[in-house]
């Protein structure tokens, strides 16, 4: 077999400071494959819908770690979290904030949260 067999002409390249987020966008956009199978996996992690992303962070998250989840404001942009509101301790915060960024598919969470203790931000 010779390589030209098995590879593409039409070549797909990433700039060298591109992140991962707009590597794996690209890749899925045009349908690269011949990855080895974590690396696909990482690649469907980062192309998750951004309506996906908010039904498991607020149905799964807030309703498990809050008692009242609707105190707190999501907002999804291309896999990157922003958060609003008030919890009850900056431990609150704290978990929720560490909790939400292992979600598959979150590229970054902004904290914009505070808490009763003392209306201070994490």
């Amino acid at each position: 077999m010779r390589v030209e067999d098995v590879m593409t002409k039409d070549v797909v390249a990433a700039r060298p400071e591109s992140t991962l987020k707009e590597v794996a966008r690209l890749l899925a956009e045009h349908g690269i494959s011949g990855l080895h199978r974590e690396r696909a996996d990482l690649i469907k992690a980062f192309v998750r819908r951004d309506d996906e992303l908010e039904h498991e962070i607020r149905e799964e998250i807030l309703r498990m770690l809050l008692s009242v989840p609707a105190e707190i404001a999501v907002t999804i942009a291309e896999g990157d979290v922003a958060l609003a509101g008030e919890v009850e301790t900056q431990a609150d915060a704290e978990a929720l904030l560490r909790v939400i960024e292992r979600v598959t598919g979150v590229v970054s969470v902004d904290s914009g949260l505070t808490w009763r203790e003392n209306g201070s931000r994490p």
